[in-house]
Formats: structure tokens, sequence, C-alpha cells
């Protein structure tokens, strides 16, 4: 068990290290551009990445966990893999190429078909770094994965700034997706390049036939989890245009930014680490739990900060122009707690090896949330309601992945799991009441997210110490360190 927790505290140390940084880096940047582009721009770039995500589902195809998991891939399977990924790079360029003009045409937009023609630069890198990446996973070489991202992230964003300056308009938000993905595959190949050399074309089936079994559910759950997470672009862009779209996206981004900076400090590390104990319940059990209750926790004082503090953080990242964005915001991060433990789900399932289970919950939440959202479209007109119906079923969403895991995965009750975590969400309302009473003192804009934010870190300490999530000689020795 010592081991375990030392292989996730490294892991989580380096990724840590990295999200944080590369979160620092994209908030600036993000604050800078957002004051050189229109909303509309934004909400354009955020259609591309709704169509270029579909795009790497189908070059992932389940492959990248399935080599984390299976324990008998070897030095020749690993080679094979690329070749197949190589192949399938130039057939989706092709596909997507042929998708481009009914895209534009669909959104009434001719603007498009530029924009998606150089975004095929980022669908075929991706697709190529799908089995070295994973191969760093595998091996649990984090700290490399790490520099890789905040060297990217870096670039990118200094050059997607001087773009912005230089008069590209929406060319510049391209800068960092494409960039990224293709500076990842010369960092990442560079520890792996026996596997990119080509000593023959084929590709033999038996290296498939390895991951097949896991790989396939994985692919249908990302197929179908796509759906379940972008048809609100999809159809918000196509029904209620690019401005609201561009709002949405901004709200939804920055709602989920301490989402996924805080919980991919875990997730990444926690399949290639527990996939070796699959069979051991007790051990995917415990860390779950412990690792959950610290979501929890950290989430239900985030949901109360953020909606309280909406209109100071975009006023002050993003300027005037996004006012609009504050009471999407706000509707948005009441589901935060929910969402940062629900994206534990994927990683729990595959190291339990309950793939087709993840594949179910899947189904469940894409079909929960397309009907939410098309009922919510045709009641309402308008961004903020629609983003209540959304957020609401992100919270239904966890309800879902919840039954499944404690069911298969950690064999525990809902209530035992429930009992445990209840107590955060009734401190949740503790730490709202505080935020209400800094919004009624009536302090100036960049005061009072000051006051929000020193409030909400001495509650999360003094509320940690309480509920024993943490130790005095732990705070003592971090100090210290």
């Amino acid at each position: 068990m010592n081991n375990i927790k030392g292989l996730l505290i490294k892991g989580a140390i380096f990724t840590g290290l990295a999200k944080y940084s590369v979160m620092i880096i994209n908030i600036i940047v993000t604050a800078i551009l957002a004051r050189l582009l229109p909303p509309e721009d934004f909400g354009t770039i955020a259609l591309t990445v709704v169509v270029t995500s579909f795009f790497d589902i189908l070059a992932n195809a389940g492959i990248g966990p399935a080599i984390i998991q299976n324990k008998d891939i070897n030095e020749t399977d690993l080679p094979n893999l690329f070749r197949f990924s190589t192949y399938l790079a130039f057939v989706l360029v092709l596909l997507f190429g042929a998708l481009i003009y009914p895209i534009s045409i669909f959104y009434g937009k001719v603007e498009l078909i530029s924009i998606l023609f150089l975004v095929t630069i980022q669908l075929f890198f991706n697709t190529l770094n799908v089995v070295p990446l994973a191969l760093l996973l595998k091996e649990k070489k984090f700290q490399i994965i790490a520099k890789n991202a905040v060297c990217s992230a870096c670039i990118c964003g200094f050059f997607s700034v001087l773009a912005a300056f230089n008069d590209w308009g929406i060319y510049s938000l391209l800068i960092t997706p494409i960039g990224v993905s293709v500076i990842t595959f010369v960092l990442t190949v560079k520890y792996n390049f026996q596997i990119v050399c080509f000593k023959t074309f084929a590709v033999s089936k038996k290296s498939i036939k390895k991951i097949l079994n896991f790989s396939i559910y994985q692919f249908l759950f990302n197929f179908v989890n796509y759906f379940s997470r972008n048809m609100d672009k999809i159809l918000l862009g196509r029904y209620l245009g690019f401005q609201s779209l561009g709002y949405y996206e901004k709200s939804y981004r920055l709602m989920t930014l301490p989402i996924s900076t805080l919980t991919n400090v875990f997730t990444p590390s926690l399949q290639p680490v527990l996939s070796d104990f699959q069979n051991d319940t007790t051990v995917i059990r415990n860390v779950y739990n412990r690792i959950s209750q610290y979501l929890f926790f950290v989430g239900t004082i985030l949901t109360p900060f953020l909606c309280f503090s909406a209109k100071e953080i975009i006023l002050i990242l993003f300027g005037e122009q996004w006012m609009a964005a504050v009471p999407v915001f706000q509707v948005l991060s009441v589901s935060v707690p929910f969402q940062m433990v629900d994206s534990l789900s994927g990683s729990i399932l595959q190291s339990a090896n309950k793939i087709k289970y993840l594949f179910k919950t899947g189904i469940y939440c894409a079909i929960l949330n397309l009907v939410i959202l098309v009922f919510s479209l045709v009641i309402f007109e308008d961004i903020v309601k629609i983003s209540s119906f959304i957020s609401l079923g992100f919270v239904l969403n966890f309800a879902i992945s919840i039954y499944y895991i404690s069911r298969y995965a950690i064999l525990q009750s809902l209530k035992d799991y429930f009992s445990k975590n209840i107590k955060y969400f009734l401190s949740m309302l503790l730490c709202t009441l505080l935020m209400i009473g800094i919004s009624f003192l009536n302090l100036s804009m960049l005061l009072s997210l000051s006051a929000k934010i020193l409030v909400a870190v001495l509650y999360a300490l003094f509320s940690g110490l309480y509920f024993r999530l943490f130790s005095f000689n732990q705070l003592t020795s971090l100090v210290k360190k």
C-alpha cells in the first residue's frame, strides 16, 4: 500500500506542477486574447474544438488506455500499434477534409472552411501522439509528461498573443491547439524513438487483438461520452448563434478550470498505478474513497466562492464585453463538486477492468444530457436558463456514475459512501453565508475578490483541520519544506 501511495503522490506532484503551470499560462494568455478578440471568435473556435474532439475519439480508438491496462504488451507490439495509428491518421485527415464544406454550410459560416482546414494538422499529430503518450504513462514517466506540457504551453501561448497583436484575428486562437499537438509529438517520440522507426509497413493483427477487448469498450464509451459532453455546444451554436455560444463556452471553460486543474492531478496517474491492482477491490476502494473525499471537500468550498465571485472574476480577467457570461458562469458553478468527483469515474472503472460498465454509464448519461438539452432549448431561448438545466444534467451524471462504481468497481453501498461525504455539503452552507456577507460590504471589485479568496482559503484550512483531512503535523512539515 505504501508503494501505491508513493506512486500516486509522485504522479500527483509532477502532474500537479504541470497542470497548475499550464493553468496560469492559459489564464494569462486567455485574459489577453479576450481583450483583443470578440466573443464570436471564441464561439467559432469552440465549435472547431467540438468537431476535432470527435475525430480525436476516432484517433484514440481506445488504444491509449488499453496499452496502459494490458500487461502483455511487448516491444514488438508497440511499433505495430504506432504504424496502425499512422495509417489511421491519414484516413481521418481525409475524412475530416471531406466534411469541412458540409459543416460550414450547416452553420452558415464560410470562414469555417479555412479554419477547419488548418485544424487537420492538429488532428494528424493528435493521432500520432496516442501510442507514445500511452507508453510514457504506462512506464509512469510523469515528470517527462509534465515537462512537455509546460514547454508546449509556454511556446504556443507566446506566439498566440504575438499573433493577436499583429492582427491575425481568429487565427491566433488556432496556434495553441495546433502547436501543442506538434510540439508534444516532437518531445514525446524523443523518449520512445524506437517505436516510430518503420522497419516494415505491415501491421500485425496479433498486436491489435491483444488490446481489442478493452479498447472497443473504451472507444464506445468515448464515442458516446463525446455527444454527452459536446451536444450543448453543437446545438447552442446552431440555434442561439456564435455570440451566445461564445459566452457559454467561456463560462464553461472558466468553470471547468479548477475542476481540471485539481482532478487532473490525480486522474492521469490513477489508471497506470491502480491497473496493477485490478483484482484487489480493497485497494481501489480505499484510494477512490480518499481522493473523492478531498474532491468533495474542495468542490463544496469552490462552489460558493465561484458563484459569488463570478462578476469580479470575469470582469477582471476578460473585461466588460464578457459581462453577459456572469450569470451563465454562476449556474454552471453549482455542479462543480459533482463534476470533480465524477471525473474519477473513468479511471476507477478502467483500473478495476470494468470497462463494460464505463460504457453503460456513458450511454445513460448521453441520453439524459440530450433529453435535458433539447427540452431546455424547446422551452427557453435564454442561455442562462438553458445553462441551469445543463448544470442539473452534470449532477445527475454523477448519480449514475457513482451507482456503477459503488456496485461493480469498489463493492460499497451508496449509503456508506454518502455518509462519508454529506458533511461537506453541510459545510458548504456556512461557506455560502460567509460569501453572502462579503458581498454586502460594498467593496471595490479587486478588494471584494481578494476578501473572498482570503475567506475561502482560511475556511478551507480550518474546516479541513476540523474534518481531519490533514493534521497539524502534516501542515507544519509542509510549511518547513
